[in-house]
């Protein structure tokens, strides 16, 4: 049950391998990063007692929740190593997964074809990563590729009609499209936006990559005990979501009492980091 080898409850906190100064510098953040941890951890484990069936609709929404969760394990390992910057990109993909799933689930109606859509992108991105590999010089089995292509006309084309654009993904639309209809603009004009940037080459970030000593420069890319707290404060507010719509869709009540128990720490930690 739960994740295979979890990272330890980090809400006393302490955290092996990540260095001393970073733990007495910066306890709230790890507290709302293990917070995060739990409640995802909680909502793993009450899917899998929920003994769900095989299906578009358990498949899609469960498939967006595990990317979050591989998300929220890449920044913990990424803050534990002292790249805690890099944990931007990490929330960025989280927004991105919540997105999806708010807009699959938005319209009931439409809840069961989104989802086969979504399963199905399968085939249309088997088809672009091959056509990419080709192009950068990789060996591609000519033989594969065109079965593949076969795959995606005989598929998604006779289902779903024209092929999405690459740059859309599943549903075609954009970022900001999906999270209108999904209700969530506010994740996506303030900390998207923001994430946006970070990931980005933003030159602020050579502040903290550079140091300009006379005519010398040195690199400082390295390691750095610093904490993103928009990073983290994000990714916070996208467990949170998504266990609610999990919780929801699924009827998984006990998830309420886990969400608020999660609410409270994360509070009291934003808080903190905010002193």
């Amino acid at each position: 049950m739960g994740h295979d080898n979890p990272p330890p409850h980090m809400v006393e906190p302490r955290v092996p391998g990540m260095p001393a100064a970073m733990h007495a510098r910066n306890p709230a953040a790890l507290a709302l990063l293990g917070a995060t941890w739990d409640l995802g951890d909680a909502c793993v484990q009450a899917t899998e007692r929920a003994a769900l069936p095989c299906s578009n609709m358990t498949g899609a929404p469960l498939l967006l929740f595990a990317r979050i969760l591989r998300a929220l394990g890449a920044t913990i390992a990424v803050v534990e190593q002292g790249y805690a910057h890099e944990a931007g990109s990490m929330a960025r993909v989280a927004l991105e997964c919540l997105f999806d799933l708010g807009y699959l689930l938005a319209e009931p109606a439409q809840r069961e074809d989104r989802a086969a859509r979504f399963l199905a992108y399968e085939i249309v991105a088997a088809v672009n990563k091959a056509e990419l590999a080709e192009k950068l010089g990789l060996h591609i089995d000519p033989a594969k590729l065109a079965a593949a292509r076969a795959t995606r006309q005989e598929h998604w084309e006779r289902e779903f009609g024209k092929i999405p654009d690459p740059q859309r993904g599943w549903s075609n639309l954009p970022a900001h499209e999906r999270a209108r209809i999904a209700d969530m603009l506010d994740l996506y004009e303030q900390p998207y936006r923001l994430l946006c940037d970070v990931s980005h080459n933003n030159p602020e970030t050579w502040r903290t990559l550079l140091a300009f000593e006379g005519e010398q420069v040195k690199f400082i890319a390295g390691p750095q005990d610093e904490i993103d707290d928009m990073a983290l404060v994000t990714l916070s507010d996208v467990m949170v979501r998504v266990t609610r719509l999990l919780a929801d869709l699924f009827d998984l009540d006990e998830l309420r009492s886990a969400i608020e128990r999660a609410e409270w720490v994360m509070s009291e930690s934003i808080a903190a980091l905010n002193d």
